[in-house]
C-alpha cells in the first residue's frame, strides 16, 4: 500500500474546504442578469407603488379635512361635497299679522287700559276666544269703547271682533270717523266674528270703536278687536261663524 504524505493530504482537505472567489466580470454578469429579469424587478415595483398610493390618500385627507375645518358652509353628502344651501327667510307670525291699531285688543294686559267702560264690563277668565282674558258684560247691558288714533283720512279700515251673548243681542260699532254711526248686531251663543268696513273723512284723523250689549240672562263676551287698514276689496260687513283661533294682539 502506498502512503500519501499527511502534510499534502491536509493541504487538498484545506483546499477543498474554502469556496472559489467569484471574479469581478462574474459578479457583474449575475447582477445584469438579476437586472434583466423581469420576475425579479416586479417586487421592488410593487413596493414602491404602495408607498406612492399611500403617501398621496394621506394627502387627499389631510386636504379634506383642512377644508372642513376651515369651511364650515361645506358639508359632506353621500360621496360628494357640496355647499350648505341657505335657508329661505320666511317672515315669522307677527310680520304675517296686520297691523293691529288697537290697544290692548285682547284684554292680556289689566286693567282695561285704553278702554272706557260705561256700565258693568269686567275681565273674565271663564271664556276668551284666545289668550287668558275676555271682555264680560252682565245683565242690565254695558258698553265698553276705545279711541283710535293715528287714522289717515279718506281711508278704508276694517274693525273686527269676536262676540258672544248668553241670551239677547251684542253689538260691534264705529263712530267719530267723519262718518255715520255703523254698527253690527248678533244673536250668538258661541263666538262669532264680526266685522265691518268704514272709510274715515277728508280731515278725519280718529274714530271711537264700541261694544255693546244687554243680556236678559248670563253674560255677553268679547275677545280680540282688530283695526287695520282695509284690503282693496273688503269683504261685506257682517258676523261670520269662526272656529278659535290665535289671538292677533
Amino acid at each position: 500500500m502506498l502512503g500519501v504524505p499527511l502534510g499534502r493530504e491536509r493541504k487538498d482537505v484545506r483546499a477543498r474546504s474554502q469556496p472559489m472567489a467569484s471574479s469581478p466580470a462574474s459578479s457583474s454578469r449575475n447582477r445584469a442578469a438579476r437586472d434583466s429579469d423581469p420576475d425579479a424587478e416586479l417586487p421592488r415595483i410593487g413596493s414602491r407603488l404602495s408607498v406612492f398610493i399611500f403617501f398621496a390618500l394621506g394627502s387627499m385627507l389631510f386636504t379634506l379635512g383642512l377644508l372642513i375645518l376651515l369651511h364650515p358652509a361645506i358639508k359632506l353628502t353621500g360621496d360628494e361635497i357640496r355647499p350648505i344651501a341657505k335657508p329661505k327667510t320666511v317672515p315669522d307670525a307677527e310680520t304675517r299679522r296686520p297691523a293691529n291699531l288697537a290697544l290692548n285688543p285682547g284684554f292680556e294686559s289689566q286693567p282695561l287700559g285704553p278702554w272706557r267702560a260705561r256700565g258693568g264690563v269686567t275681565l273674565a277668565r271663564e271664556r276668551p276666544f284666545s289668550g287668558s282674558f275676555a271682555a264680560r258684560i252682565g245683565a242690565g247691558g254695558a258698553r265698553l269703547q276705545q279711541k283710535i288714533a293715528g287714522l289717515a283720512p279718506n281711508t278704508a279700515y276694517r274693525l273686527r271682533a269676536y262676540l258672544q251673548c248668553d241670551e239677547g243681542e251684542s253689538e260691534l260699532g264705529v263712530e267719530d270717523f267723519g262718518g255715520e254711526t255703523m254698527r253690527v248686531k248678533i244673536a250668538a251663543r258661541e263666538y262669532r266674528e264680526v266685522e265691518l268696513v268704514f272709510t274715515t273723512g277728508p280731515e278725519n284723523r280718529s274714530a271711537t270703536i264700541f261694544w255693546e250689549a244687554q243680556p236678559k240672562t248670563g253674560f255677553a263676551y268679547a275677545d280680540d278687536f282688530l283695526v287695520h287698514p282695509a284690503p282693496a276689496a273688503p269683504d261685506e260687513a257682517g258676523p261670520r261663524d269662526v272656529p278659535a283661533g290665535p289671538d292677533l294682539e
